[in-house]
């Protein structure tokens, strides 16, 4: 291969991430394993009932052994963090990880150097955020809404964004915003006046520079075009039994927040592809999204595929190639394929243009994820993109500006940032 093109210095902006405590400045062995586990393959509470763990975390020794006996925690859970520490995205944590903090390339080695760092924890994280070049991170306000097995905690965005040295811009869950109209409302117009009236204050008053939907954990990304007396039809099996599928009313909604975007002129994210062990797996491919995508009504609206459908990335980008205001980001795919990272890029740039990809990372819980994606992420391109000078696709000039455009400049023009 000829020589690699150099875009170390460029600025990223991570197009979507997830905020984390500041508790993180101190992490024990367990949790640092836990927070590189990005899809959940480290999560007990698949085996073991929730309020089984949370017992067995705060009990004595002796009620540590009778909960074993009855549960066989501490095998489960010793088990679950082998296979953590075998997905290839640990490993290569612990190796970027620790040439970067100059320590030996072991779990105990790097937890307590990057503890001693964090002492002062905004310096580490400003070390973090330059390393990779990391000047804005757009993060997804909500949290998990129901309780399911492996959510994201809620945490305030406008306190994570004083922490952390570099420029936060909030992009609004619908989900947390619809069930809190959904228990707010005695009917189906005031729900509906609710959540139109939360989903203007998120971007008037708040500050959102885009809307995300996860209705593929919800009811699917077969978004069908349900009447007002179908929406209402759920509504009302929501405040009978608490349900909460609600197809009709999903739907019926995510085409509502579609003309939002319009209104304000912010993109929807959509999450697509692979996710948490809730997804609906048989509905999470971003090809039933095409009848949605391309109808007239609302075609006109900026709608971004987060995490670019990953696996099914070729289905991403082809809608991002076909319909004009659909764009892809590479979260999940950076940095959950470790393996072949830049090949799977280089699939998504077959069809989908340059100018319509973002990057992103999906990081959340440390730091370091937003980090470790950056740093693998860059590499990555840099290889895909030197792949294709060499076979005289690009030149030299043209591989740059187009990493330019993928790391940063697509991310303010489709997001509007200043």
């Amino acid at each position: 291969m000829s020589k690699l093109i150099d875009i170390a210095s460029l600025e990223i902006v991570d197009g979507h991430s997830h905020p984390y405590s500041m508790a993180t400045s101190r992490l024990q062995a367990n949790e640092f394993v836990s927070s590189v586990d990005l899809l959940g393959i480290y999560n007990p509470s698949i085996l073991i009932p929730a309020p089984v763990l949370e017992k067995y975390a705060k009990a004595s020794a002796s009620e540590r052994r009778e909960l074993d006996a009855r549960h066989h925690v501490t095998e489960v859970t010793e088990r679950l963090r082998k296979h953590s520490q075998n997905i290839l995205l640990y490993r290569s944590m612990v190796h970027e990880l620790g040439r970067f903090l100059r320590c030996k390339e072991e779990l105990d080695e790097i937890v307590e150097s990057r503890n001693e760092l964090s002492r002062e924890y905004r310096a580490y994280l400003e070390k973090l955020y330059d390393d990779v070049k990391i000047a804005t991170l757009l993060v997804d306000d909500g949290y998990s809404e129901f309780a399911v097995e492996h959510g994201i905690p809620r945490l305030e965005i406008d306190d994570f964004a004083k922490s952390v040295p570099v420029k936060v811009k909030r992009v609004t869950r619908t989900e947390p915003l619809i069930k809190e109209s959904l228990d707010a409302s005695e009917d189906f117009s005031t729900f509906l006046s609710l959540f139109m009236t939360r989903l203007d204050e998120a971007v008037k008053r708040r500050g959102a520079v885009a809307y995300k939907s996860l209705i593929a954990y919800r009811s699917g990304l077969d978004v069908g075009d349900p009447t007002e007396a179908q929406a209402q039809e759920d509504f009302d099996a929501y405040k009978a039994k608490k349900e909460k599928k609600l197809k009709a009313l999903r739907d019926f909604v995510l085409r509502r927040v579609l003309e939002k975007c319009l209104e304000f002129d912010v993109p929807l994210q959509i999450h697509t592809g692979f996710g948490d062990v809730d997804i609906l797996l048989d509905r999470c491919s971003p090809m039933h999204l095409f009848p949605l995508l391309k109808d007239p009504k609302i075609r006109h609206a900026k709608v971004v595929l987060v995490h670019c459908g990953y696996p099914y990335t070729d289905e991403a980008a082809y809608l991002t190639n076909v319909l004009p205001n659909v764009y892809l980001d590479l979260s999940v795919l950076i940095p959950y394929a470790t393996a072949n990272m830049s090949n799977r890029i280089l699939k998504v740039m077959e069809l989908a243009p340059a100018s319509k990809i973002l990057y992103a990372s999906d990081a959340t819980q440390i730091p370091e994820m937003h980090w470790l994606s950056a740093k693998l992420g860059k590499k990555a391109l840099q290889q895909a993109l030197s792949q294709v000078v060499e076979r005289s696709v690009v030149t030299d000039t043209e591989a740059h500006d187009i990493a330019k455009m993928i790391l940063a400049e697509n991310a303010k023009l489709v997001y509007r940032l200043s």
